[in-house]
């Protein structure tokens, strides 16, 4: 009798501890997945912000309303059970669309068109199961050239190529799985109109693929550079639409602090990288400087000083930026 009360309990116990250890495993495994998702956004976190919208997809237009404070409703339509909306916001016009819609499969397109600096921000969504698997964001440059994939036009002529960055991140399940980053080449990369030259090559990858894992940074050969010779001659510049209100650090050193958000206003002080500051204000005002497109923002220094910095010059807390 007490032998098998013995055995009893000495089962009991046994399960207990592996009950615990399996739970204790799956704990530390989701806290790990959550580490890394952590680490992920910060990497990317103008892209990352979009990574809610599975979620708000039926209210899409809605949502982005609200992501830049806009007021009033947006004028959506439905055409074949698919959404489409456009809304402009500081000289910028916007486009939505969800294209396939349908129970388990759908993807939403933003467009996003700067007439007066003829340079674009395409996002694609990807959603499968009512989780999003695909998140993607290029720069299109206007430029003279030859296209050379099968969705343009191939003849010579003014049209828009990426340019630029181009970011992605992919998702596992609807939890991010790992980002990439990479550049585009254009013989005009940046340029403005004027100054552009007619050349025959309008759109290459350049430089090297960017990969990040969990807390990791991976520099890899980009299979898509041909032979691995083309180099980013020019910066890889970034078209970014808006700055969100928050924490901020210098990008750049020697950033200006001016009284206006105009490159000709006065000096109010210069800042180091890694300074710290607060955004107040996306004031608009878009500026392409040194290749970079972006708004000027109104700002808190750390100091307590207040003005004005070109939007370009900062960057999010462990935000990867390439080196080129």
């Amino acid at each position: 009798m007490i032998k098998s009360a013995t055995t009893i309990l000495f089962v009991f116990v046994f399960v207990f501890l592996v009950c615990k250890e399996s739970v204790e495993k799956r704990s530390l495994e989701k806290k790990s997945d959550s580490q890394n998702e952590t680490v992920l956004k910060k990497r990317m976190p103008h892209l990352s912000v979009f990574e809610n919208i599975a979620s708000n997809s039926n209210q899409i237009c809605a949502y982005l309303y609200e992501y830049f404070e806009l007021t009033g409703r947006p004028n959506v339509k439905i055409v074949n059970g698919q959404e489409y909306c456009e809304f402009n916001f500081h000289g910028m016009q916007f486009k939505v669309e969800t294209q396939n819609k349908g129970k388990w499969y759908w993807f939403i397109d933003l467009k996003i068109w700067n007439p007066a600096l003829k340079i674009k921000k395409l996002y694609g969504i990807e959603i499968v199961n009512q989780k999003i698997e695909h998140l993607n964001s290029t720069n299109h440059c206007y430029d003279f050239g030859v296209a050379t994939d099968r969705y343009t036009d191939n003849s010579p002529g003014w049209k828009f190529a990426p340019c630029g960055a181009a970011k992605v991140i992919r998702f596992n399940n609807g939890k991010i799985d790992h980002a990439e980053l990479y550049c585009y080449q254009t013989h005009n990369d940046g340029l403005p109109i004027p100054k552009q030259s007619k050349f025959n090559e309008l759109a290459v990858s350049c430089g090297s693929l960017f990969v990040f894992k969990d807390d990791s940074i991976s520099q890899k050969e980009n299979n898509s550079v041909y032979d691995g010779k083309i180099k980013c001659d020019n910066e890889c510049f970034e078209f970014s639409p808006y700055l969100a209100k928050g924490e901020y650090m210098i990008r750049k050193k020697n950033t200006i602090l001016r009284s206006k958000p105009t490159r000709s206003s006065e000096v109010i002080s210069t800042y180091q990288i890694d300074d710290k500051l607060e955004v107040l204000e996306d004031v608009g005002n878009l500026e392409r400087i040194s290749f970079q497109v972006a708004p000027w923002v109104r700002v808190r220094m750390f100091d307590g000083r207040e003005g004005y910095i070109f939007g370009s010059l900062l960057k999010k807390e462990d935000e990867f930026w390439p080196p080129y």
